[in-house]
């Protein structure tokens, strides 16, 4: 069983309080220096760990933000140690750890896309209404556009 000062638990309980997907849990946990030392410990004890927690009924944000730091910890594993230690376990009550592990082995890429678009003189018809030729700058130029 993980032993974690309470000051860090406190920390890491903020940080599972704010999240609002498991992207945003993983990439804040992550930078903390203790979560990154609890990746010496092996796959499978930190796998127990996650799941005792998880099967605890009386656990705390706490104790539910240590286990999810231990899923990202875990997500430094080598795959096929995290595959071994997570081999027909299921989560119930913490559903975000297969996220989190997931997003530390890069299975959620991110993507980027950039898009050029040329602003284009709109008819204002004597208006002067510059709020709708700036959201419409913001869109993909439509088949016509692209036609003129």
């Amino acid at each position: 069983m993980l032993t974690i000062p309470e000051q860090t638990a406190e920390r890491l309980a903020t940080i599972l309080a704010l999240a609002n997907t498991p992207g945003y849990l993983y990439r804040h946990m992550r930078d903390d220096q203790y979560v990154r030392s609890l990746a010496q410990i092996e796959a499978t004890d930190l796998a127990d760990y996650i799941t005792s927690v998880d099967a605890n009924e009386d656990r705390t944000l706490s104790d539910a933000a240590c286990a999810y730091a231990a899923a990202v910890a875990l997500s430094y594993a080598p795959p096929s140690h995290i595959d071994v230690a997570l081999e027909g376990r299921t989560f119930r009550a913490l559903r975000w750890v297969n996220e989190v592990v997931a997003y530390g082995r890069n299975q959620y890429p991110t993507i980027q896309v950039n898009h050029l678009l040329t602003p284009r003189p709109r008819a204002t018809l004597g208006h002067n209404d510059t709020s709708r030729a700036a959201t419409s700058t913001l869109l993909p130029p439509t088949q016509r556009e692209l036609s003129q």
